[in-house]
């Protein structure tokens, strides 16, 4: 058994807060500015890019695990994709499909009018429609 002193000594030892300082020494510390400070924001454009991407591929996704939930995937795909194809032209400016309706719409016109100048050259009447092809699109 512990005497009255030595028990008075080992609660006071007890009630005495500790300090860790006193045990650690200063090199141990960790120093938080070694590391890099990360941000789990992406940046706006990044967000935007991510966003848009989302947009045209879970259309397309929800279509096919439709299509094949009911044994027809190449519909589910079809409707997937003129799903995903609305989206995408209510985007204006950033809208993939209006950038290649544009370069397709060219394409056409040019077409049309090669047309045109072929049936007129084996003398044949072309429809005026063909000549004036123009694209109208912005």
């Amino acid at each position: 058994m512990l005497t009255e002193k030595e028990a008075e000594f080992v609660v006071k030892d007890v009630t005495n807060p500790v300090e860790l300082d006193e045990f650690v020494e200063s090199g141990d510390r960790i120093h938080h500015d070694r590391y890099a400070q990360q941000s789990h924001e992406l940046p706006n454009e990044a967000a935007e890019a991510s966003s848009r991407a989302l947009i045209r591929v879970v259309p397309l996704a929800y279509g096919a695990l439709l299509g094949g939930l009911a044994d027809h995937v190449l519909l589910g795909l079809c409707v997937g994709l003129m799903l995903s194809l609305a989206f995408d032209l209510n985007m204006g400016g950033k809208s993939m499909a209006r950038a290649l309706s544009r370069g397709l719409c060219l394409v056409v016109a040019r077409a049309g009018r090669l047309l045109a100048q072929i049936i007129g050259r084996l003398g044949l009447a072309a429809p005026a429609v063909l000549n004036t092809l123009r694209c109208r699109g912005g």
